[in-house]
C-alpha cells in the first residue's frame, strides 16, 4: 500500500512539475518535445521536411539519369561507335548540368585526363558484368589510347574529336531509356 501512494505521490509531483514549466516556461515543454500544441512549428518543420526529402529525391532521379547515360556511352564505346576521347568528352558533358561532383578521384593533369579514365573504369565494371568478353584486352587497348593522347601534345584538344563527341551526346538523348537490353 506504501508503494502505491509513493507512486501516486510521484505522478502527481511529475505533473505539477511539467504544470508549472508550461505555465512559467512554455518553451521548456518545447525544449523536451513535449510542447504539442505548437502547430505552427510543427508545420514548419514538416514542410521543411517535405523539401528535403523533395531535394533528395531529384537528386536520386539526377543521379540515375547520369548513370543510365553513362551505361549508354560504354555500350557505344564497346561497340566500336565511339573511341575513348569521344567517350571521356560525353561523360563529361553528361555532368555539366546539374554540375556534378568535382573529378577529385581520378589522376590527371585536365579534366579530359581525368574523364578518359573514368570511362576505362566505367568500361572495366562492364566488361567484368558480362560472361565471355575479354576484359583485360579491352582495356588494355583503351590504356594504350590514353597513353597515345597524353603523348600527343593537343591529344586530349582537337577540335573535330569535341564535335564527334557532341553528336554522341545528342545520341543519349535519342536513346536514353531505361532498358539496356
Amino acid at each position: 500500500m506504501r508503494s502505491g501512494i509513493h507512486s501516486l505521490i510521484v505522478a502527481a509531483t511529475l505533473l505539477v512539475l511539467l504544470g508549472f514549466l508550461f505555465l512559467m516556461q512554455p518553451q521548456g515543454l518545447t525544449d523536451l518535445g513535449l510542447n504539442v500544441w505548437d502547430i505552427p512549428t510543427f508545420i514548419r518543420q514538416w514542410v521543411g521536411d517535405q523539401f528535403r526529402s523533395s531535394e533528395l529525391d531529384w537528386r536520386r532521379e539526377v543521379a540515375l539519369k547520369r548513370i543510365q547515360q553513362k551505361l549508354f556511352l560504354v555500350d557505344e564505346l564497346l561497340a566500336g561507335r565511339a573511341n575513348l576521347l569521344e567517350t571521356g568528352i560525353a561523360f563529361q558533358n553528361v555532368d555539366k548540368e546539374p554540375p556534378a561532383a568535382p573529378m577529385v578521384c581520378y589522376p590527371g593533369d585536365t579534366a579530359q585526363e581525368k574523364y578518359c579514365r573514368q570511362v576505362i573504369d566505367w568500361a572495366r565494371g562492364e566488361l567484368e558484368c558480362q560472361p565471355g568478353r575479354s576484359s583485360s584486352l579491352l582495356i588494355e587497348q583503351l590504356e594504350s589510347e590514353l597513353t597515345d593522347l597524353l603523348a600527343n601534345p593537343g591529344g586530349l584538344y582537337s577540335d573535330p574529336v569535341f564535335e564527334d563527341a557532341s553528336a554522341l551526346s545528342r545520341r543519349i538523348e535519342g536513346n536514353f531509356c531505361g532498358d539496356r537490353g
